[in-house]
């Protein structure tokens, strides 16, 4: 069985730019032996697999150094970026001579600051990565100024708090590796401007026990951006094959109660996000799907959207800069739903903490919180990987109504 997880890199926009691969079962996170002999399509049942990630322009994997030729036979060069983090002696004449053929083939290739040394690898880079957790910033100045001119373009990594995305931008470098936009530690003590809060009562609407479907309709027709939101997600071939629809009724009528909530509940938080990194919308619906269907496993489909509003509404600090508690307070939610979220108590908190484990790739972490779970490990990898892919088709269908906006 093999598991991957992704770190998201990012350009200085905050837009993805590339996820990278980590192997559960390799040395620091590498492609591991195993599947140099097999192919990912004969063990496509856990986990992430090469599909899952691709869904962005750029790809990063790192490959031991005496696994480069069988790497290349295993997958297609197509948005592939090659790292050799694992080599520490300068490389041999036959694995220059695979580099240059993989290269020919398509393959980007990244190197680190301390490879650097070595000249011959130097002109079949694409990439340096550079550690500002391990180095001080007049050495990657020296970089920054060392490759000016150069077609190599500067991914800083180890990127896991604002300041230190703050250093970058100020660097200036290319690309920003790691976890810095989960980061809660700004928070903005103004009120919300009247936007966010007419998608914060909407939560407040499909949160509650009995849905109002007069009133969830009556404040669809009173705006008309909310209505426009509607008809347009429901008519995304994604969302609806079938049916043209063309009223707020008739939206209402054909989604069914559970799927306006969910529908409500996307749209809504992908409003709140829109002035924020994507990445936070990307991870909240995943880690929403992900509880949804791992309460269902375990006590059945009547219980599921309360799950999935603890995956939903599990950044909405970090996305709008407010404690957490004090935005809860705007929303009625029901008590199990805050315990969870609040006080990471009871087992909506334990499926949660499932899913950042295996979204952070912490494999040890993951076995402890997994064994509160009564699921199956193997199949928790599986509908993590469902999570994300349901993930993809919502960005995808929500994505022409949010036009990105720069941080």
């Amino acid at each position: 069985m093999q598991l991957f997880a992704r770190e998201p890199i990012f350009d200085k926009s905050q837009n993805i730019f590339a996820y990278q691969f980590i192997y559960r079962n390799g040395i620091n996170g590498s492609f591991p032996m195993e599947l140099a002999s097999s192919t990912i399509e004969e063990d496509d049942t856990q986990g992430l697999n090469i599909d899952d990630l691709l869904q962005v322009k750029h790809t990063v994997i790192n490959v031991l150094p005496d696994l480069t030729e069988e790497f290349s036979e295993t997958f297609s060069s197509e948005g592939i970026l090659i790292e050799f983090s694992e080599l520490a002696v300068a490389p041999s004449k036959l694995m220059l001579e695979q580099i240059a053929k993989m290269k020919q083939l398509g393959f980007g290739f990244i190197i680190r600051e301390s490879q650097l040394e070595w000249e011959s690898l130097i002109p079949f880079c694409d990439f340096v990565k550079v550690s500002l957790k391990h180095n001080p910033v007049e050495f990657i100045e020296k970089i920054i100024n060392m490759l000016s001119g150069s077609n190599i373009k500067i991914i800083a990594t180890d990127i896991h708090t604002q300041f230190q995305f703050e250093q970058c931008i100020k660097l200036d470098v290319d690309y920003i590796q790691g976890f810095f936009f989960l980061d809660s530690k700004k928070k903005d003590e103004q009120n919300l401007p009247t936007s966010k809060l007419a998608y914060l009562q909407l939560m407040t609407e499909i949160a509650k026990p009995d849905l109002d479907v007069n009133l969830l309709e009556d404040i669809f027709k009173k705006d008309p951006t909310l209505s426009y939101l509607l008809i347009k997600f429901i008519n995304n071939p994604l969302v609806n094959k079938s049916h043209k629809i063309t009223s707020i009724r008739h939206a209402i009528n054909y989604l069914g109660e559970l799927m306006i909530r969910r529908f409500v509940a996307i749209i809504s938080l992908a409003g709140l996000n829109s002035d924020q990194p994507q990445e936070l919308l990307n991870l909240s619906l995943s880690r929403a799907k992900f509880c949804e269907m791992v309460d269902a496993e375990m006590y059945g489909e009547s219980d599921a959207m309360s799950a999935f509003l603890v995956g939903l509404f599990s950044l909405i600090d970090i996305i709008l800069k407010r404690d957490m508690r004090k935005l809860l307070e705007k929303i009625e939610l029901d008590d199990s739903i805050l315990v969870a979220l609040l006080k990471g108590e009871g087992n909506y908190a334990s499926i949660l903490s499932v899913s950042k484990a295996i979204e952070a790739g912490n494999w040890s972490k993951l076995y402890t919180v997994a064994g509160e779970i009564n699921v199956e490990k193997e199949h928790l990898f599986d509908l993590h990987r469902q999570a994300v892919r349901w993930q993809y088709d919502m960005t995808d269908a929500i994505s022409p109504l949010f036009p990105v906006v720069k941080p």
